[in-house]
């Protein structure tokens, strides 16, 4: 049976390993201003999430989403936005023929790791947890030897304090942790490219300057970067 010890100690490790994601993502977001091609304007906003169709706006009177169509060229091209993956999520998410839809993953038909990695990174951008987390479990089950299997081990073993013998499924409340990485990931990459050079450089250092030419923030993206995270908190405790 796990210790008590050993479960605190992976807690503090999640909590500190969050607290630096979440520094280093408040170190470079800047507050912003958009004025759609209406002329509706939101001022000294924050941007917390980019999706597909759009941009979710933080600000002091609340949330609030803003439409890529809404908005001119240039603040599409600066958030990569794809009419094409906008379109396919709308599709996705308002199928021709809607149906109820099974409350278990166990009736989706999966092709193979792939899809399933894409279905739980899509669970999880809905805020639908338990059946990320389901998801991602039938990858390890059904598909041990994958790539993607590899992945679910490693972000496992991230979030269980670098403990790769350690098994056992991953929970909602873990997926739930995923995400929350996941955004402060992006918010990390969108902003690199608009806080200063020293700023850039660290970033760099810690997470190295490939990850900021990659537009993933996926969980492959996350496995590989909380890896690298993980070697320079070491290598900061052993003073190198």
């Amino acid at each position: 049976m796990e210790s008590k010890r050993g479960t605190i100690r992976r807690v503090k490790h999640w909590e500190t390993t969050l607290a630096i994601f979440a520094a280093l993502s408040a170190s470079i977001t800047l507050a912003d201003d958009f004025k759609t091609i209406d002329g509706k304007e939101y001022k000294n906003v924050k941007v917390k999430r980019v999706e597909p169709d759009g941009i979710v706006l933080t600000s002091k009177s609340g949330i609030s989403k803003v439409y890529f169509t809404e908005l001119p060229k240039e603040i599409q091209e600066r958030f990569h936005y794809d009419p094409g993956k906008a379109t396919a999520q709308a599709n996705a998410s308002a199928p021709a023929n809607p149906q109820p839809q099974p409350s278990s993953t166990a009736a989706i038909d999966s092709q193979g790791p792939a899809d399933l990695m894409r279905q739980a990174e899509s669970a999880l951008r809905r805020g639908q947890f338990a059946q990320s987390a389901e998801l991602l479990n039938r990858i390890v089950s059904e598909y041990p030897a994958s790539r993607q299997a590899q992945t679910v081990y490693d972000l496992r073993a991230f979030l269980r304090d670098k403990e790769q013998t350690q098994s056992g499924p991953l929970t909602a409340s873990e997926a739930q942790r995923l995400r929350s990485l996941m955004d402060a990931l992006a918010n990390i990459k969108r902003g690199y490219h608009t806080t200063t050079p020293e700023k850039r450089r660290a970033l760099e250092t810690i997470f190295g300057a490939e990850m900021f030419q990659n537009t993933d923030n996926g969980l492959d993206s996350l496995s590989s970067s909380g890896a690298k995270l993980r070697d320079s908190i070491d290598k900061a405790r052993q003073g190198q």
